[in-house]
């Protein structure tokens, strides 16, 4: 390109006289690598708060099932569903294996034991199925209470508050949903109440 007069080897160099600029400098690149980062992060963190919802949705769907299922096993297994023997009024956070197969047509069990049998499997699924969950049925005449609290080492401290008393039967049941104390790391555990008229 030919020099004219008053023109100087800028404009040979790249300089425009307009002023203009083509195509895109490294700070822009840059600026819109940071909002599109800022904007995935956010993604990102709706996601993993959706996927807990989810399974804290789960979690108490299944508590529902479960304790559905006792209520049925309690109204179809007793004769006398308060009656002073059954298993179903003491509350035991924890049932050991009755030992006998009362599910069994052939099997010659006593209504004790088919109770003892419906909570100790009852209890072994819902601890199978639901993250450090403790499962109690008992008698209660003031069954919206009870507490399960796991510490920072990991040791589970349980009030069940059965009574003992009244006509009604109450379904506990206590899961771990990782929502810690910051002050002492500790957690209460969720809680599902069910009471019901046997």
């Amino acid at each position: 390109m030919k020099l004219g007069s008053g023109q100087s080897g800028r404009w040979l160099l790249g300089y425009h006289p307009m002023g203009y600029q083509r195509g895109v400098g490294l700070l822009e690149v840059l600026v819109a690598l940071v909002i599109i980062s800022v904007g995935l992060l956010g993604m990102a963190g709706l996601q993993a708060r959706a996927v807990k919802s989810e399974r804290d949705s789960f979690n108490q769907t299944m508590a529902m099932v479960y304790g559905d299922y006792i209520m049925e096993r309690v109204r179809a297994n007793a004769e006398d569903p308060l009656a002073a023997t059954l298993p179903y009024r003491i509350g035991n956070a924890v049932i050991g294996n009755p030992g006998t197969d009362c599910d069994l047509l052939a099997a010659d069990c006593t209504l004790a034991q088919r109770a003892t049998q419906d909570i100790f499997e009852w209890q072994q699924q819902v601890r199978l199925n639901l993250p450090n969950a403790d499962a109690i049925i008992c008698l209660d005449d003031t069954p919206f209470d009870g507490t399960s609290r796991v510490n920072a080492a990991g040791v589970t401290t349980l009030v069940d508050g059965c009574s003992g008393a009244g006509t009604n039967y109450a379904i506990k049941l206590f899961w771990l949903n990782n929502r810690f104390d910051d002050a002492t790391g500790a957690v209460d555990k969720s809680r599902l109440i069910m009471e019901f008229v046997p």
